[in-house]
């Protein structure tokens, strides 16, 4: 699992950063600290008919995308 850490960066700069690692990787763990760029990743996940799942460490939110479909 790559870990894709996208703390203080600012949209598109997400976003590109995801699509980037799921190029090599289909399970990625993705560390945000904005809400509105989790609401960004989600929507942008969805989209892309990749699962995942959500949690936190501390105040930052976490995305793992996984291979289950």
């Amino acid at each position: 699992m790559k870990t894709v850490d996208v703390r203080g960066l600012s949209c598109p700069e997400p976003i590109l950063n995801v699509d980037e690692a799921l190029k090599t990787d289909k399970e990625l763990k993705i560390i945000i600290s904005e809400p509105h760029t989790r609401t960004n990743i989600i929507a942008h996940l969805e989209k892309k008919n990749i699962p995942f799942t959500e949690s936190k460490e501390g105040n930052d939110m976490i995305i793992e995308t996984t291979n289950e479909r």
